[in-house]
């Protein structure tokens, strides 16, 4: 009897008390974060020395912090696109990757994936903190895939002819009559010391066209030189420099030298049967080092202004894969052994999704006030 009477109060709990919905638990976290917006989200993304000072300062992760190893830096969305890459062999496939090795280095794996949530939640708000950690444990821990959007899908899918021909006409809208179309703001005349003939040394087998410059607006924070040529079979190309700047995550602590350390992120982030030509850095001769790439097609439209339904559902479904990826990069480093065991362990991941729920939601607070 005194057991039918437990179970029955027990039940009577419960029915006072439910489990949180998802609508509860959606509410509860936009009434813990500050409103995402485009400038917001533009703010977290061009100021990433802050966040790394912030993490050396507050520690708010110190009891996971102890595993170290290459890191993407500056984690978010935008910084994860699916390209072509050719290989070693001469191939061409297509990628997932990380695009973007500016700010990588060395530090602890938990506050990348802390930088993702901000970056992430500073975009949409209402993604769910308990899916972006459940995804980021299964990439780390070698546990069940997380499905990729299903646009995101059909770019992985896209045979190279399809995307030579959207790459063709995304230059023509950039180019003609062997120039650039020049759109103040956008594409603008470049003025710098780079001549076309240093420009065509970097390219052998390409006929060098003309030079422009990037400048920086609402998607950058750092001017770009464009290269227009043709390939040796006549088709157009665009490549793209940018001035080399230290990696901010020496704002965390002081990195290796340049060589040495671009040689650790190139090894870590992407895979060894990647030609070093798809993204290298370099020096130009008088002018100093720049990344040097080919400028690939932008398949990935992040709806940074839009808050419909629709961009926040394909948002989280994008930032829990995007997790699911960054664990992947951090697993496969042997140093992110003793942090993969800590988050299997029920108890430490729940430890872990409190902590980075409590960190993000402060340093956004802090953001929002000084960013207004």
């Amino acid at each position: 009897m005194k057991k039918l009477i437990a179970v029955l109060m027990l039940g009577l709990t419960a029915a006072c008390h439910p489990a949180p919905s998802d609508e509860s638990e959606d509410r509860v976290q936009s009434e813990s974060y500050p409103e995402s917006s485009a400038a917001l989200s533009k703010w977290i993304r061009t100021n990433v020395a802050d966040y790394w000072e912030y993490a050396r300062s507050a520690q708010p992760l110190r009891d996971f912090s102890s595993a170290e190893g290459v890191v993407v830096g500056d984690t978010h969305l935008a910084n994860f696109a699916p390209i072509p890459v050719r290989l070693n062999d001469g191939s061409t496939v297509m990628r997932y990757l990380d695009v973007d090795f500016d700010d990588a280095g060395r530090a602890p794996f938990a506050y990348d994936f802390l930088r993702l949530v901000v970056s992430t939640k500073a975009t949409k708000r209402d993604t769910k903190l308990k899916e972006l950690v459940d995804a980021y444990v299964r990439g780390l821990t070698g546990g069940a895939p997380v499905a990729a959007p299903a646009d995101l899908v059909d770019d992985l899918a896209m045979s190279s002819d399809q995307y030579l021909k959207l790459l063709s006409a995304d230059i023509d809208s950039k180019t003609g009559s062997g120039k650039f179309r020049m759109k103040p703001g956008k594409i603008e005349p470049y003025r710098g010391p780079l001549t076309v003939e240093q420009a065509s040394a970097l390219l052998p087998g390409y006929r060098v066209l003309d030079l422009a410059i990037r400048p920086v607006d609402d998607s950058n924070d750092d001017a770009r030189i464009w290269i227009y040529s043709k390939d040796s079979a006549g088709r157009d190309r665009l490549f793209e420099l940018k001035q080399y700047v230290p990696t901010r995550l020496n704002a965390w602590a002081p990195q290796a030298e340049r060589g040495l350390w671009f040689d650790e992120v190139r090894s870590a982030l992407w895979s060894s049967d990647i030609s070093r030509g798809e993204y290298d850095l370099i020096d130009v001769a008088g002018l100093g080092s720049y990344w040097f790439r080919e400028k690939k097609l932008t398949l990935i439209d992040i709806p940074y202004s839009d808050n419909g339904k629709k961009a926040v559902a394909y948002v989280r479904a994008l930032a829990n894969f995007d997790a699911y990826i960054l664990g992947q990069l951090h697993g496969a480093q042997a140093s992110s052994a003793p942090f993969a065991s800590q988050l299997r362990n029920p108890v430490s991941r729940n430890e872990f999704e409190e902590r980075v729920k409590e960190a993000s939601k402060a340093y956004l607070q802090s953001v929002a006030s000084r960013a207004h």
